[in-house]
């Protein structure tokens, strides 16, 4: 019965009306790239193109990570005046990622995050496998690992794998925390960028926000809940 209470009570104070809300990153807009050092450091896109979350949480900036010394990501306009980023593929696999910081104003709760990946590379080189692991972090606590793994045999010199979707939905009642949500990429193939590069576009995170609420609501909500155990005590 303690648990049937605690949880209508929970129940009561986030039923106010709960929309869907976004973040969106499609990296169309070059005023957003910041390249710290050219063709050999983290590059980052300073902010997202969308993003309908409201006061209380705040986004970082999309960073693309080197992980070898010869390698290099970037931003790149993939044609058509899209732009995506790119990472190199080199010996280690190299890593994209933003973080969400949420305070104690509000507790939100992810739905899912939809992207597409992509690979290009130099013509008639072969490329056995192309894999993306997704994974988020919550406080710090990484969690499982969504893999999305490919294969092509290099011709065309460019292909894509659109719609990529994973679902957060055990990511709720978050509140005070961190969500880091980073993606690692590779291939079989040890190549410099200039060979063979992978690349993330139309990245859509969703998800709800309400506010924490007030101690005079939580207060009305404890005494409704016992009224409601005297009642059914009598």
């Amino acid at each position: 019965m303690k648990n049937a209470l605690l949880t209508l009570g929970s129940g009561l104070l986030v039923a106010t009306a709960a929309p869907a809300a976004t973040i969106e990153y499609d990296f169309e807009d070059t005023a957003n790239i910041s390249v710290y050092s050219p063709q050999t450091a983290d590059s980052e896109y300073t902010a997202p193109d969308f993003n309908d979350f409201g006061s209380g949480i705040t986004v970082s900036s999309f960073t693309l990570t080197d992980r070898d010394a010869g390698e290099y990501s970037r931003f790149v306009n993939i044609g058509g005046g899209s732009v995506e980023a790119a990472v190199g593929s080199g010996g280690s696999d190299l890593l994209a990622s933003f973080t969400i910081t949420i305070d104690d104003t509000v507790i939100v709760g992810l739905n899912d995050i939809v992207f597409d990946s992509s690979a290009r590379w130099t013509q008639g080189v072969a490329v056995d496998d192309v894999f993306v692991d997704f994974y988020t972090t919550v406080g710090g606590i990484q969690g499982s690992t969504s893999s999305f793994d490919w294969t092509h045999d290099g011709d065309p010199a460019y292909q894509s794998q659109d719609g990529n979707s994973v679902d957060l939905s055990a990511l709720t009642g978050l509140t005070n925390t961190t969500v880091t949500f980073t993606w690692e990429l590779g291939t079989d193939r040890n190549n410099t960028f200039a060979r063979i590069a992978q690349g993330l576009d139309d990245i859509t995170l969703t998800g709800t926000i309400v506010p924490v609420p007030e101690p005079s609501t939580i207060a009305l909500v404890s005494g409704f809940l016992g009224c409601w155990v005297m009642r059914r005590r009598r």
